[in-house]
């Protein structure tokens, strides 16, 4: 059986968004793990705001630019109500 060859240090989930063309992103848990050891900032940092559908606290939310200005022409506000989140159901609910 042949085996796929990687490089010696695989890409990490933020090389590979940035390969993808992604300029920033946004996560929630715990401080320790993000801020600390992966090198993620508060959200307020960046001038992120969140709306009345995010329930996580402030703590909590953790953003990271993948290039300088990574957040620049976007709207700078976590919205929840895009995404459904029900238990089972990991589809994204579209309302264009």
């Amino acid at each position: 059986m042949k085996r796929a060859k990687y490089k010696e240090k695989p890409l990490s989930f933020m090389e590979f968004a940035e390969s993808l063309g992604y300029t920033a992103c946004m996560t929630c848990g715990h401080p320790d793990v993000y801020r600390k050891k992966m090198g993620f900032s508060d959200y307020h940092d960046f001038g992120i705001t969140k709306d009345e559908s995010v329930h996580d606290p402030d703590e909590a939310v953790h953003a990271l630019e993948l290039v300088p200005d990574g957040f620049a022409g976007t709207n700078k506000l976590l919205i929840y109500t895009y995404y459904n989140f029900e238990k089972g159901n990991d589809t994204h609910v579209h309302n264009e």
